[in-house]
C-alpha cells in the first residue's frame, strides 16, 4: 500500500510557525498586562490625589487659617487647620515613600517648634499613609500670596522605584520610563487646587 505522511522538514516548519504564533500572542498578552498594571497604579494615585486635595479643602474651609508648609531635619510637612501632612524628602535617588496625615492632640500645635510639640517624624510614625504602595511626594507646594485669604496648592505624587524613572538619581524631577523599558509600575499625577477659609 502507498502510505503518505509528513516529512521531517514539514513538521519542523509547522512547529516553527506554531512557536512563533505562541511567542507573538504571549508578547501581546504581556504588553496588555503591563499597560493594565500601569493604568491601575495611575488610577490609585489619581484617587489618592483627589482625596488629599479634598481633605485640604475641607480643613481650610472649616478652619480659620490657610495651610502652611514647613521643613526641618530632612522632613517636610503641611499644617492645615491643626492637621499635619508629613512626608520624608526624596533626594539623590533615595525615595522617601508615603504622605502621612496626623492629628495632634488638642493641646498641641502642628506648626509649633518647641520640643514637646509633634514633629514630622511623629506624624510619619503615627499617621495614616494616604498614598498607595511605593507612592511618594515629588512636590507639595502652597502659595498663600494669591490674595483674598486663598491658597493655591500644587502637588505631584508618584509611584515607583528610582530605576523606573528617566533619571534614577532624580525620581522626583524626571519622567517614567516607557512600559517596555521598566516603567510598568510607574505613575505620575499632578493636581492643582485653590482653597480658602470660610470661617
Amino acid at each position: 500500500m502507498n502510505k503518505k505522511g509528513f516529512t521531517i522538514v514539514e513538521l519542523l516548519i509547522a512547529i516553527s510557525v506554531f512557536s512563533m504564533a505562541i511567542m507573538l500572542v504571549t508578547a501581546v498578552v504581556l504588553g496588555i498586562a503591563r499597560q493594565y498594571q500601569k493604568a491601575s497604579y495611575t488610577v490609585q494615585l489619581n484617587d489618592a490625589s483627589r482625596n488629599i486635595h479634598e481633605m485640604l479643602a475641607k480643613d481650610s474651609n472649616y478652619g480659620n487659617s490657610s495651610p502652611v508648609t514647613f521643613s526641618l531635619n530632612g522632613k517636610t510637612w503641611v499644617c492645615s487647620n491643626g492637621v499635619m501632612y508629613a512626608w520624608p524628602n526624596t533626594a539623590g535617588g533615595a525615595i522617601g515613600n508615603g504622605l502621612f496625615r496626623y492629628e495632634p492632640l488638642p493641646t498641641q500645635r502642628c506648626d509649633a517648634t518647641s520640643g514637646s510639640e509633634p514633629t514630622a517624624t511623629d506624624a510619619i510614625a503615627k499617621g495614616v499613609n494616604l498614598l498607595p504602595k511605593n507612592g511618594f511626594v515629588a512636590n507639595f507646594s502652597i502659595d498663600n500670596t494669591i490674595g483674598g485669604g486663598a491658597s493655591r496648592i500644587e502637588t505631584s505624587f508618584r509611584v515607583g522605584t528610582a530605576d523606573m524613572f528617566t533619571e534614577s538619581d532624580n525620581p522626583a524631577g524626571s519622567n517614567c520610563l516607557p512600559t517596555l523599558k521598566g516603567g510598568d509600575f510607574c505613575a505620575v499625577v499632578q493636581y492643582n487646587s485653590v482653597v480658602r477659609p470660610h470661617i
